[in-house]
């Protein structure tokens, strides 16, 4: 009674196991045979032709899908090479008829996905796919084929499974092999046949298992063809390699080389030999506005140019506005900068007289175009002036122009090798071009001595040009405030930065009225309102110009091949 009694609550369950578990089991899909045909030719290349009797019981599907190795398991000539397969899709058909096929190549395999992306298919279907293999045999110790013909990574069954392998006369040798089973079995099959044509058969296979061959070609019969190219391993190698060089070298340069490892000490004089607009680039290594304004007032102190200040109206609010005169061009021994801060006001060919306002340039759509060319030659000018004047290392020889920029190149790098190497090494050129980019920061500001010397004297020059108030009286041998101080440093504060804090000092001294500046309607000269205006013809140019702020015995799985599939 109480077995009785526990068959009866046992029903229901196994009512419902029947019911949900057998349909499944009744649609599940399986390969009800795979057949491989192998035709080897005097080349060495192999046609393989896989005809697939896929069953997706009851499942809609678009069709199936096949991976193929492209990594051959033989040792290469080198230690730093690997061989590889190159394979080439040359058919699909699905009952007798094309079918369509999407072909892609990554992490090492061909991925063949065969089927059309607007029908559904189910039950039974038949599939010939047909591909072209070169590089393909194994030399090591004697010639074979050494094929993993089905893959052992489907996630279905394989009810019967047969590989043909044929050659022409006298190429196979009499010795051969097949393994079963999962990756690794020595599990034997049957084979038929001597030869042309050699017939090999398996059990049916679970999934996860698979079918390989080996066959013996006569030596001499075949070219000996091994495909072999750099491991990927030594490309990320080299490409991490690259990087900590590229590393050491920033560090190197910017924490050893050269490196003044002392105080910054308050400084009264600028160093011998840095005009105003190279203090700039000098302290924080880029072009601004700051640094052309600076050179501009420099040209405007040397008797080179000068400033008239225009004081317009626009309803209630008071505009200002610049206009720079050209009084004489520059000799040709003033470096290369200061030829160039003149073209980006005038143009290159502007002769004594011309003038220009820096409206004139903010509303000229040609000219700010002119001058974004134009900024690119300033600085590589100032680079230039600066490696004359032995402020920084010489660059190597045959680099290219620095219109062409570090991360142009980078971008022709990482290009060009997923052009001729692959989509599948972009992490490795990602590497590269880091180390690219990282390189060309060490190359851009490279400081000698010298210029490390120039930069630790500037900044106590900066510090003594930006402390306003009581606090200068701090400063133990001070000079004492002269009028003719306040103009005679004016660029370099202009150029760090802290020009106002400078005529902050001079508020309360009577200075004359420069003869290369017209301030308007101000009437006696003021250091504060003068400051104020050259912070405000700073920020004009700035716009005017386009410049910023900031610049086998063998086994199963073995062989060539493999790979697996599955639907889709």
């Amino acid at each position: 009674m109480r077995i009785r009694g526990a068959l009866l609550l046992c029903l229901p369950v196994l009512c419902a196991v029947s019911f949900f578990v057998l349909p499944a089991l009744a649609s599940a899909e399986e390969i009800a045979s795979f057949t491989s045909i192998l035709s080897l030719t005097k080349d060495s290349s192999i046609t393989v032709t896989e005809e697939i009797v896929y069953d997706f019981g009851e499942e809609e599907r678009h069709g199936i899908f096949r991976d193929i190795s492209r990594e051959h398991p033989e040792m290469a000539s080198s230690w730093y090479k690997e061989r590889y397969l190159d394979i080439e899709v040359i058919s699909a058909w699905m009952d007798d008829a094309e079918v369509p096929y999407e072909t892609d190549i990554s992490n090492g395999n061909v991925h063949i996905q065969i089927g059309d992306a607007d029908k559904t298919v189910t039950g039974k279907h038949t599939y010939a796919l047909s591909y072209l293999v070169r590089g393909g045999l194994t030399y090591t110790p004697e010639t074979e084929v050494y094929w993993n013909a089905t893959g052992d990574e489907w996630k279905v069954p394989i009810k019967a499974a047969r590989v043909v392998l044929t050659a022409p006369k006298g190429t196979l040798g009499a010795l051969h092999s097949c393994y079963v089973g999962e990756d690794g079995s020595t599990e034997s099959c049957t084979i038929q046949g001597l030869g042309e044509t050699v017939t090999f058969e398996s059990r049916a296979l679970s999934p996860g298992e698979g079918l390989t061959i080996a066959h013996e070609v006569e030596p001499g019969t075949v070219e000996t063809v091994a495909l072999e190219r750099i491991a990927w391993f030594w490309f990320f190698a080299v490409a991490v390699i690259m990087l900590v060089i590229a590393l050491c070298v920033v560090v190197y340069r910017t924490h050893t080389k050269h490196k003044i490892d002392r105080p910054v000490v308050a400084q009264y004089e600028p160093y011998a030999g840095v005009e105003p607009m190279y203090a700039g680039l000098l302290i924080d290594n880029r072009l601004d506005p700051k640094d052309i304004t600076a050179a501009v007032i420099f040209l405007a102190e040397q008797g080179y140019l000068k400033i008239t200040k225009i004081d317009k109206k626009f309803l209630f609010f008071d505009m200002s506005d610049y206009r720079v005169e050209l009084l004489r061009r520059p000799g040709p021994n003033v470096g290369a900068f200061l030829p160039q801060a003149l073209a980006l006001l005038f143009g290159a060919e502007a002769g004594s007289g011309a003038s220009v306002t820096l409206s004139e340039i903010r509303k000229s759509f040609s000219r700010r175009v002119r001058n974004h060319s134009i900024l690119e030659a300033l600085r590589s000018a100032l680079r230039e002036d600066m490696r004359a004047k032995g402020f920084l290392e010489e660059t190597l020889q045959g680099f290219p122009s620095a219109r062409v920029s570090w991360i142009s190149w980078t971008v022709i790098v990482v290009g060009a090798g997923l052009v001729f190497v692959g989509i599948g090494y972009a992490a490795i050129f990602v590497i590269i071009a880091i180390a690219v980019v990282t390189l060309g920061i060490a190359h851009w500001m490279r400081r000698t001595r010298k210029g490390y010397e120039a930069q630790n004297h500037l900044k106590g020059f900066k510090e003594f040009l930006s402390v306003t108030g009581k606090d200068r009286f701090t400063f133990h041998n001070a000079p004492s405030k002269r009028p003719e101080q306040f103009l005679e440093f004016l660029p370099y504060a202009i150029a760090f930065g802290v020009e106002k804090e400078w005529a902050t000092v001079f508020a309360d001294v009577t200075i004359p009225n420069p003869a290369w500046y017209d301030g308007g309607a101000h009437g006696a000269f003021s250091a504060v309102a003068f400051s104020s205006d050259m912070s405000a013809f700073s920020s004009s140019l700035g716009s005017a110009s386009g410049v910023s702020a900031s610049s086998g015995g063998g086994s199963s799985g073995g062989g060539a091949g493999g790979g697996g599939g599955g639907s889709w």
